[in-house]
């Protein structure tokens, strides 16, 4: 069974600012999404985000794996980071 997180207001007001932080230094990021039960304000079970990168897609891969390590470590939650570029259409939308 999955952990269930919570946070105040002003932790996931820290959480947002972190994950800006780490996407205006990332160089072959497009755009990020921001989703899921995170932004309820009530129970969630990770970060939601989607991420659209510039990078080739024979590295969008690693560079996502690397990139949800690092926001794992440094919002000090589960942050879950999905490739938007080939993503299906049931998922966008």
């Amino acid at each position: 069974m999955r952990r269930l997180y919570d946070a105040e207001p002003a932790e996931r007001e820290r959480v947002v600012h972190t994950l800006t932080a780490a996407f205006e230094s990332e160089p072959d990021l497009e755009f990020a999404w921001l989703h899921g039960s995170f932004l309820s304000g009530g129970g969630f079970h990770d970060v939601d985000v989607g991420v659209h990168l510039t990078a080739a897609a024979d590295v969008r891969s690693r560079r996502v794996l690397d990139l949800g390590l690092r926001l794992d470590r440094d919002t000090g939650f589960p942050v879950d980071v999905r490739v938007l570029n080939d993503a299906p259409v049931t998922f966008l939308f």
